[in-house]
């Protein structure tokens, strides 16, 4: 069987035919390997079959939804011509049928409940809703819709809310949406898709929230889906997430796939933070006194004084998230806690402790690219522009090929690094 390096030499040579060949040798091995369902498009754009190529880019883009090549791909395959179907990529794109259900917790959401269901229904086998006390119309809004309605008594506590709707779930995969997420159309089959080749694995599915904003849309990969055969539960009373059973962890794979679904609900225009953080900071005040030594309860808590702009309370919490989370491997809120330490020091007017604080990211986790990148802000601001320019492209190298554990913005890769080297330049 070929090396990856192998078939870009032929892809270089522009020898389609025996690319083709390799891909779906390779595939054959591993359904999976996003980098060869890369290749087979593009030795399907060459041999002129711009459909085959389409299906290709498309499963290869279910595996890497970061992915800066897709819109380029497909318009090489919209050139290719339609050509004629492929027997053996055709069969090899075929994905066993799983039932799915969705879960979704509401309350008092009249406003994004109908659009949220409607977004679900070719999407997944059942709907489960999971309200929790509403007094607007959502319950009723609610029961025009052929899904199964349950009340639940709000405990304060997500996880629990979350566990309660996964067991009323009668298939096996499971994901769970939030009733101000709507899943985006062009990813409509995606769920069962994914379901389907991680059927046999242990896998927690990781989808992509597309946050509006005050400064537009923000992504952010976030666990959700999952087998409830595999014994995943839900954990944390807020930003809650799906842990597999302990003894188990490294039996588990985690992925991030192109599942995407807008979210508003930290849109200011539509939403009052002020009153959403209010809520937060109890809940996490009363996590922490449960469980004093959970890093992500005190990161969690700091981003949400600072909506309240009570940054030097934010700080004191901060520091304990990153003190408590010192030495777990591959622990994913590393890195966050370090920008919040950003943002905290920018809003206290401490230059000196920005400017240290992301050379320690960049240090500590080289292979991130949002530490580079703020820091070459930084510095540009600051009228260090040669170092920051320099700073600003290691950051969009980075953005190209991170897929660590972490969230990282990738739209470094696409404009911002672009954008802010073009602004140091003048």
């Amino acid at each position: 069987m070929k090396t990856i390096d192998e078939i870009v030499h032929l892809v270089q040579n522009r020898q389609f035919s025996k690319v083709r060949s390799a891909c779906v040798e390779m595939l054959h091995k591993d359904r999976l390997n996003a980098q060869a369902w890369s290749f087979l498009g593009q030795a399907m754009v060459g041999l002129g079959n711009g459909k085959m190529a389409k299906l290709c880019f498309d499963r290869a883009w279910l595996f890497d939804p970061f992915a800066t090549w897709v819109e380029r791909a497909i318009s090489d395959a919209n050139s290719a011509g339609v050509g004629l179907g492929d027997k053996q990529v055709l069969k090899l794109l075929q994905v066993p049928k799983v039932k799915v259900a969705a879960t979704v917790l509401t309350k008092n959401n009249e406003r994004t409940i109908p659009a949220c269901i409607e977004a679900l229904q070719s999407s997944v086998d059942e709907i489960v809703v999971v309200d929790t006390g509403s007094t607007d119309s959502t319950v009723d809004l609610v029961k025009a819709y052929d899904v199964r309605l349950v009340q639940f008594e709000w405990s304060h506590d997500f996880s629990e809310a979350r566990n309660f709707a996964t067991s009323l779930a009668d298939a096996d995969w499971v994901i769970a949406i939030d009733s101000d997420e709507f899943l985006v159309n062009e990813d409509v089959d995606s769920i069962r898709t994914i379901a389907g080749l991680y059927d046999d694995k242990n896998c927690v599915v990781s989808l992509i929230q597309m946050n509006r904003t005050a400064n537009g849309i923000e992504h952010f990969a976030t666990s959700r889906m999952f087998k409830k055969s595999t014994g995943v539960k839900w954990e944390n009373a807020i930003h809650e997430e799906p842990v597999p059973p302990k003894g188990a962890l490294s039996s588990f794979m985690h992925r991030t796939l192109r599942i995407r679904v807008f979210h508003d609900g930290y849109n200011p225009q539509v939403v009052d933070l002020s009153e959403k953080a209010d809520r937060n900071i109890g809940i996490l005040k009363y996590a922490i006194e449960k469980e004093p030594s959970k890093p992500g309860n005190y990161y969690y808590l700091a981003r949400e004084l600072c909506v309240k702009s009570m940054f030097d309370e934010a700080l004191s919490s901060a520091e304990k998230a990153k003190e408590l989370s010192v030495g777990i491997v591959g622990y994913p809120l590393r890195p966050q806690i370090y920008l919040l330490l950003r943002d905290i020091y920018v809003n206290l007017q401490e230059q000196e402790l920005v400017e240290r604080t992301l050379r320690e990211l960049t240090i500590e986790l080289p292979d991130h690219p949002d530490g580079w990148f703020w820091l070459g802000v930084h510095l540009g601001e600051n009228s260090k522009t040669d170092e920051a320019i320099e700073l600003l492209k290691v950051a969009k190298q980075r953005a190209l090929v991170y897929r660590g554990p972490s969230n990282f913005d990738s739209t470094i890769a696409t404009w911002k690094a672009d954008a802010a080297i073009q602004q140091f330049r003048k």
